[in-house]
């Protein structure tokens, strides 16, 4: 998907570089002051289990992410979204709800709802899944049914 020069895609494997993975761990500092960096191999790894959706600006740096987690109840599974951070200077609201439907693109089958969270006071992470349809939920959690195909 194209937003201006921003591309919003999966992230694959063989585009794990050294740089994207500071590009990440700036990221992840970003949204939470005391994140633990990841490695190069721990992202690979992780990757096996989880979605990881990058936006990349038009010097190939990632300048946006989210990652789909699967949480399998025994009754329900529902796509957990975290690690959800762009940075400043973008179209906030274009390119995150892209990073959100590049997501949800994934595991459409089973998935009984879709769960985010942001911080209390970010305005435009909250109009994001606000205009994708999700609803407020208590702690600043945002949810989306998905309806059930017959």
């Amino acid at each position: 998907m194209l937003t201006g020069e921003i591309v919003v895609e999966r992230l694959r494997p063989n585009k794990v570089t050294h740089k994207v993975v500071g590009d990440l761990n700036d990221l992840l500092k970003k949204q939470h002051s005391e994140a633990m960096p990841v490695s190069r191999e721990h992202l690979l790894e992780r990757m096996r289990e989880v979605v990881v959706v990058v936006a990349w600006n038009h010097n190939e740096r990632v300048v946006g992410m989210g990652v789909l987690i699967i949480v399998a109840g025994l009754n329900f599974t529902c796509g957990d979204i975290r690690h959800f951070v762009i940075n400043d200077g973008l179209n906030i609201l274009s390119v995150g709800m892209r990073i959100v439907q590049e997501l949800m693109n994934f595991h459409l089958h089973g998935i009984a709802y879709y769960e985010g969270g942001v911080w209390v006071q970010d305005e435009e992470m909250k109009r994001i899944f606000t205009a994708l349809g999700f609803e407020e939920k208590p702690q600043s959690r945002y949810r989306l049914r998905v309806p059930k195909v017959l």
